[in-house]
């Protein structure tokens, strides 16, 4: 009886989510975590407001992290329920709990060994700078990816390596080197210049500027590698293109401007911003409810 009734008011909930009455869908899961306490309920009622957030009777969204996380360990305390584990890993990631969110995926992953669930691991060392964990568990993730996933498993076990002049890495840099896709760009010339390719990196820059609003760091290795061959006038010409670009923002940009001059004009502080670099993809999103 209550499997059939979870079952509807599951179907209910899609409906209205599908609709957009996400406050009549949250008032159906709040009504069934009070009439049916269980580990269902909370878990659903946990992922709405994690990935939903709460809404108040005009409609107005709120944040609602840890109410959600209340919820949700509160399932878990009744049962083991992976859906459970990857919306904690999810609202640990976004939080910078990178430790806690290496915790839930796994145990996810136990029951689950699927390619987001080890890719949100690997992920999530990476961001915690264990690379030698993060290449482990991205090569995990390659194991059970579709095409399109093992080649962003590929990136992040690359970004994850402490040696892109390895053999291995070199082959898997000229896969993706291979793939023709825009979204690619800051990628193939951040690999190519970390495994010392000066030349072909610079080959990069032209359409790398033209397609990309490049961050401190990136600008900073488009700097180095100019300057390192010597071309001090494209390396100024990149520079004042992108202060150019900056202008036309709304907020304050000086802040930004003062660090790439810097980048530009001092080596110490340009290798500084280059070690500053990192791999910036957002976690997979795994949540579903439960019937």
């Amino acid at each position: 009886m209550l499997v059939e009734r979870l079952q509807s008011l599951i179907r209910e909930v899609k409906t209205k989510l599908d609709e957009a009455n996400v406050y009549q869908a949250q008032c159906l899961l709040q009504k069934a975590a009070k009439d049916y306490p269980c580990a269902e309920t909370f878990n659903n009622l946990g992922v709405f407001y994690a990935f939903e957030g709460r809404y108040d009777r005009k409609e107005n969204r709120y944040n609602a992290f840890f109410r959600a996380e209340r919820l949700l360990k509160r399932a878990l305390r009744k049962s083991f329920l992976p859906s459970a584990e990857l919306a904690l890993g999810y609202l640990y990631f976004a939080r910078k709990r990178y430790k806690n969110a290496v915790c839930c995926y796994q145990r996810a992953y136990c029951k689950n060994r699927d390619f987001p669930t080890a890719y949100n691991v690997a992920l999530s060392y990476y961001k915690m700078r264990k690379y030698h964990q993060a290449a482990i568990w991205a090569t995990k993730a390659l194991e059970k990816g579709t095409e399109a996933e093992q080649l962003e498993a590929t990136i992040l076990k690359l970004f994850s390596s402490q040696d892109l002049k390895a053999p291995e890495c070199q082959r898997d840099i000229e896969r993706v080197m291979n793939i023709d896709d825009m979204f690619l760009l800051e990628d193939k010339f951040v690999l190519t210049y970390l495994r010392g390719d000066m030349q072909a990196a610079q080959g990069q820059i032209a359409l790398l500027l033209d397609k990309c609003c490049l961050e401190a760091p990136v600008m900073a290795m488009v700097f180095d590698c100019l300057l390192s061959q010597n071309l001090v006038c494209d390396a100024n010409s990149a520079l004042e293109r992108r202060i150019k670009e900056l202008h036309d923002y709304d907020y304050n940009v000086n802040s930004e401007i003062h660090r790439l001059q810097k980048a530009f004009s001092r080596e110490s502080y340009r290798k500084r911003l280059i070690a500053s670099y990192r791999y910036d993809h957002p976690a997979i999103f795994q949540y579903y409810y439960l019937e």
